[in-house]
């Protein structure tokens, strides 16, 4: 199996020291470079084609929106990974700006950030951050607003997790604490979860999620 080429571009810090040795412990990761300014991710991220970015939200140099930018020019294939620090608050404008496929906090575990990393190279797009989350559920609310309706037509790339949690909310009305306890993971990472889904979906909140869901077909047990 071809492993996951991994490119860090980070700030002096502790967290990614230990982060760096247990992924290259690991035997599905090749870490190809740890970069500590934004130019000089550009660089060798251009270079290199990594299939991963772990980008550091508080890099020097160049910051991170100005790094994701120039690789989705680069290196389209790509995959940006913004890492941020527990609870802090980051602007909307430039979690869109970044177009990144997962944003992440520090807080997490190994477990968490390797599925997460395999997620998003099977195409899928992660947000474990409760701001971040909270941050694009306030957006795309205030859209919904504005256009008064759900899109009907988009890219459907819900992950089998994100199924199985918007199956676990249409088909039961289960809430969030009970699908957390069901699927042994925090309430955080489910409010995480559904906001990847209404992000993907284009939709304000979960309940219009759940029904858009069942109305195309899209859950196991559906009909179109």
């Amino acid at each position: 199996m071809k492993k996951i080429s991994v490119l860090f571009a980070r700030t002096a810090e502790l967290w990614w020291d230990g982060l760096a040795r247990l992924m290259g412990e690991m035997g599905q990761f090749q870490i190809v470079g740890i970069c500590s300014t934004g130019l000089e991710t550009i660089r060798e991220a251009s270079s290199l084609k990594p299939d991963i970015i772990l980008l550091d939200e508080e890099m020097s140099g160049c910051d991170y929106v100005e790094v994701s930018q120039n690789m989705n020019k680069i290196s389209p294939e790509t995959n940006i990974i913004v890492i941020t620090k527990p609870y802090k608050n980051i602007d909307v404008n430039s979690i869109f700006k970044t177009r990144a496929k997962a944003y992440i906090d520090k807080d997490i575990t190994l477990t968490e950030m390797v599925k997460a990393i395999e997620n998003v190279v099977r195409g899928g797009m992660v947000v474990i951050s409760p701001l971040v989350a909270t941050s694009m559920l306030k957006y795309l609310d205030q859209a919904g607003q504005e256009t008064g309706a759900a899109r009907r037509e988009f890219d459907i790339s819900l992950s089998k997790r994100e199924t199985e949690i918007l199956s676990m909310l249409a088909h039961r009305g289960s809430t969030n604490k009970e699908i957390a306890e069901a699927l042994c993971i925090s309430e955080n990472t489910v409010k995480s979860h559904f906001a990847n889904i209404m992000w993907k979906m284009n939709v304000r909140n979960r309940q219009q999620a759940a029904n858009l869901a069942r109305e195309i077909g899209i859950l196991p047990g559906s009909k179109k």
